[in-house]
């Protein structure tokens, strides 16, 4: 990731030198003191741990080293703020990436949400029966109190099922499902 990171810096750098062959005219505002930079640091190192304000502070030591003629202190900053844009493009990087991973995330839920309400679900005799001929996945009250899943056909006419020994152990049912193809099983 660092590379990438690296390789992106160069591109970029590249694209600024073309777009502004002049840099600058000069690196510090002549109003910058020591002193005014030292007391701004001082506050800035106050606020909370802001990516910003991290960055701010790296700026500000770089002119503050600048300006009181440190110039490889200077650099040292430089390579310091560019190490807090790295971090800031991490950070961004991680959030797009947690973002991306939590629209997968809620497809696939969605899509399980999807699924799952294309199976049958159980329906309790008490509640309602069959509307119409067919046969069902049945579930018998066995006279042991066992439940045992079984198929039965159901009769609309005579409101009742075709196959079930003791018809009123029948106590829930549900639809089947659809038979697979051969598409389905490969």
């Amino acid at each position: 990731m660092k590379e990438e990171i690296i390789k992106r810096i160069i591109e970029h750098h590249a694209h600024a030198c073309e777009k502004h062959p002049v840099f600058c005219k000069g690196f510090a505002n002549e109003r910058m003191s020591a002193e005014n930079l030292e007391q701004t640091l001082f506050f800035a190192r106050k606020l909370s741990p802001t990516a910003a304000n991290i960055l701010n502070e790296e700026y500000l030591e770089i002119f503050e080293a600048y300006v009181k003629g440190d110039k490889e202190h200077a650099i040292d900053e430089c390579y310091d703020a560019i190490a807090v844009l790295v971090r800031m493009v991490e950070f961004i990087e991680g959030e797009i990436n947690k973002d991306k991973a939590d629209k997968v995330m809620d497809a696939m839920e969605a899509r399980i949400k999807e699924l799952e309400s294309q199976l049958p679900k159980w329906i309790s005799v008490k509640d309602r029966l069959p509307c119409e001929d067919g046969e069902y996945q049945v579930v018998y009250k066995h006279k042991n109190g066992a439940m045992v899943a079984s198929f039965d056909e159901w009769d609309n006419d005579c409101q009742d099922w075709m196959n079930a020994t003791d018809r009123a152990s029948v106590v829930a049912w549900a639809e089947l499902l659809p038979t697979p193809t051969t598409e389905d099983l490969k």
